[in-house]
């Protein structure tokens, strides 16, 4: 997932407002939010995230890589180690010693990484999609899909 991660070094995220009127919330997988552990991301995101908060939520796109957002790069790894990742998953691949090695390695090492990247690619294509009651696709990734 380490190696995988790294297609956040391109594209982009609509991210939901902070709940928070007092910090930027930073990440919304399965609609958990942490608050942002570099204040400079706070502060580049703040307008782009929709401040301040408001009763609906209005989506906005931000890139996922705001340094490099149109180049396939390992970017993203030097945006791991300073913090400055929009979601709460690429923050927390510092937490663990092994996947913290493997982001210092993908970062110093580029042409391994994406050697690695597309293995493991192509492997997860592999992976069978579920179908009928087995799976969904969400239209709101934050929520599941009403089931009528």
């Amino acid at each position: 997932m380490v190696t995988l991660s790294g297609t956040h070094t391109i594209g982009r995220s609509h991210c939901p407002p902070s709940r928070s009127g007092s910090t930027t919330s930073v990440g919304s997988w399965g609609g958990q939010t942490r608050p942002s552990t570099q204040p400079m991301l706070g502060t580049s995101r703040r307008g782009a995230l929709g401040r301040p908060p408001t009763t609906r939520w209005t989506p906005t796109v931000v890139p996922l890589d705001p340094v490099t957002p149109t180049t396939f790069d390992n970017q993203y790894y030097k945006n791991v180690l300073a913090h400055k990742v929009l979601f709460v998953s690429d923050n927390t691949l510092l937490d663990n010693p092994w996947t913290a090695k493997m982001v210092h390695f993908n970062l110093a090492v580029e042409k391994a990484w994406q050697v690695k990247f597309a293995k493991a690619l192509a492997k997860m294509g592999k992976v069978q999609v579920l179908t009928s009651d087995e799976g969904e696709i969400r239209g709101k990734c934050f929520a599941a899909n009403p089931h009528y």
